[in-house]
Order: C-alpha cells, then structure tokens, then sequence
C-alpha cells in the first residue's frame, strides 16, 4: 500500500508540504500525505510568542492537542514529518513574571528539550511510525520576516541538541533530515529563487526538493532503511 505521511510544524512546513502533495498526487501507489503545518505552529508549549497576539498560538495549540491525536489514531502515518523554523527559535514568554526569554537561554532550551521530547514519545507511541525530523533552514538575508533584525544560527542551537538527543534515543525511528543544507547549499550560489521571500519554499521549489532529495528519504525510513 503507499506509504502514508503526515506533515507537522510551521508555515515552512506549510510550504514544503505543497510540493510534497504535489509529488503524491503524481505517485498514488507511492505515498498519500496529510497536512496539519500551519503558521507560527512550533512544539514548545509557552504562553507568549514574539510577534504573535495570541491568536496563531492558540490555533497551534488546537491542532497539537486536538486534531494531531486524532490523525495517529485514525489514519495511523507510517511517516511523520516535522520541520519548524521561526515558532521555536524566537523569544517566547512562560509567565508574565518571568517575561520574554531569548532561544539562547539556558532555560528557554530547556523547556524546549522538554516539549520536543514528549512530542516525540507522542508519535512513537504510534506502532512502527518514523519520524522524519527536518533541520530548520535559517531565513535567508532578504528575507523580511524581522525587518532591522539579524538571525544568528545559535537561536537554532536548542533545536538541534534537542533534535540530536531524541535521535540517538531511537536511532531506529528518527532520522535528522539536512533540510538547512538541501536549501542554504543552493543559496550560497547566489541563487534566490528557492525562497523568492527568504523564509518559505515556493511551489516549484518545494516539488524540486522532494523530488531531487525528500522522497526517496521518506520512503527508505518508511520501509525501515
């Protein structure tokens, strides 16, 4: 039967999943793919984001707690992606008392080990599933996501340690897909059409990716390769 994906994260994951669909629908022996990405969607649990009035958090919230377990139970994916690019690396707030926290904060790094880790014993409690953990692909010079801001790659380094962390704990089940490198590595020739804004794959890109790169990874980890 084809390989069933599902595909989690943030409006990155949003966008690299339309290319995705795309490759399905060309491949229905192949793969069938389902899409809960959406905007501003990372794993860590806090009650503030940076930029965000509330209303993309909550929404997250309700697609993690409410629609993601009924998707594992009733569709059971063979293969869960997971890719979140700015949700998790850019301050997030706790608690009023506490205030804002940057991605470099000791303790900030901590709760996110803490959400990644139950996110992963949630989807491995799936029988067989794989988890596909995508590298977050820092945003691009251009991009305008935080006009007068700069990104520096430690922002993302809680993300990787935790990432890295529940690999080596199921080294049979989770991979750590180079996304950061699949889409920077074509960047650095100068070449800005991957991400016409600096943050999100457009449709052409997304299909190229899966094609030249995602597809046979998925399909490999799904059969257990």
């Amino acid at each position: 039967r084809p390989v069933r994906i599902l595909v989690i994260g943030d409006s990155t994951a949003e966008a690299l999943s339309a290319g995705l669909v795309d490759w399905a629908v060309d491949h229905p022996d192949l793969a069938q793919v389902d899409v809960l990405a959406q905007a501003g969607c990372g794993l860590v649990r806090a009650d503030g984001m940076d930029g965000d009035d509330g209303t993309l958090e909550a929404e997250c919230r309700r697609t993690l707690q409410r629609d993601l377990p009924v998707e594992l139970e009733s569709r059971t994916p063979d293969v869960v992606v997971v890719l979140v690019t700015l949700p998790d690396a850019i301050p997030r707030r706790w608690s009023s008392d506490e205030g804002w926290l940057d991605p470099t904060d000791p303790r900030y790094q901590e709760r996110l080990a803490g959400d990644y880790a139950d996110m992963a014993d949630q989807l491995l409690a799936v029988p067989d599933l794989r988890i596909a953990w995508l590298s977050a692909a820092m945003p691009a010079e251009w991009c305008l996501c935080r006009i007068n801001s700069s990104f520096d790659h430690s922002m993302w380094q809680g993300q990787r340690d935790a990432v890295a962390a529940i690999d080596a704990a199921h080294p049979d089940r989770v991979a750590r897909l180079d996304f950061d490198g699949w889409v920077t590595g074509t960047e650095e020739t100068g070449d800005r059409s991957l991400r016409e804004d600096g943050l999100h794959l457009t449709t052409t890109a997304a299909r190229s990716l899966v094609d030249d790169h995602l597809a046979v990874e998925l399909l490999t980890l799904a059969v257990g390769g």
